[in-house]
Formats: C-alpha cells, structure tokens, sequence
C-alpha cells in the first residue's frame, strides 16, 4: 500500500517538530548543564544530559518509522500518548512564558512550536486514510478534515 496523503503530512510535521525539539534543547543547553553542576549529586552524572537526548531522539525516530513506515498501530497509540504529554507541557511552557519565568525566551518559543506541531502531526494519524493505513475502520461521515 502506498503510503496515504495524511501519513506523508504528519511524516513532514513529525519530523519538524523533532528537529525543532532538538533545537530547543541545544538552545537551553547551558541553562541544563549549569543546573546539573549546581547539584552535587547531578555533578557526577553529567554524562546523563546527553545520553537523555540520544534515547529521546533514538525513540522519536524509531516511533516515526513504525508509524510512518510500517502502519504500526501499538506506534501509533504510543505517539498519541506522548502528544497528550506534549499538550500539558506545552500549557506549562504557555504559562511559564507569559509569567516571564523561562530562563531562554529562544528555547521556550522553539519547544512551544515543536510541541504544537507535534501535537498537529498526531491529529493526521486519525484522518479516515490514515486509518486505512493503520488497518482501522473507517467511517465516512462526519470525519474531520484537516
């Protein structure tokens, strides 16, 4: 089966927002460094900032291919998972910004707009050709359309 319409667009959208998540990392990278140097428990664990980012990114991308490569199902409910998190962080980030309490006005607005678009992405994962892909039923009426 070819890959479907709405799996291509949330390829696309994942992918950003993976990107973008890597960014906002990489921009609020000294503020997680200096905090982990601050904690004398922490100090010696300083290799876990960049092992955390490996095993976030290692899962992301192995989440994209079973989604969008394989149509795995149990990936696809995981991913919808993750985006639930993403919503509440990215209320908290909302929140945190307009209080003026973000230590990187950069990193907050670029893991705001990776939050969004992962959210956007995973909203692709329920239109009625995704689900096809998925092996889902589909029911054509009153299916949204994005």
């Amino acid at each position: 089966m070819t890959r479907p319409l709405s799996i291509q667009r949330y390829e696309r959208l994942y992918l950003l927002a993976l990107a973008l998540g890597v960014g906002s990392t990489m921009l609020d990278w000294p503020q997680r460094a200096a905090s982990f140097a601050r904690d004398p428990i922490l100090a010696e664990m300083g290799w876990m900032l960049p092992a955390s980012l490996v095993v976030n990114v290692l899962l992301r991308l192995t989440l994209w291919f079973y989604t969008a490569r394989r149509a795995n199902r149990a990936a696809k409910w995981f991913v919808v998972l993750l985006a639930g998190i993403a919503l509440v962080l990215l209320l908290f980030s909302l929140t945190a910004l307009i209080a003026g309490a973000t230590p990187s006005l950069a990193a907050s607005l670029t893991g705001i707009i990776s939050g969004a678009l992962y959210i956007a992405a995973t909203a692709y994962l329920f239109r009625g050709d995704a689900r096809a892909w998925f092996g889902e039923e589909v029911h054509g009426e009153g299916e949204l359309e994005l």
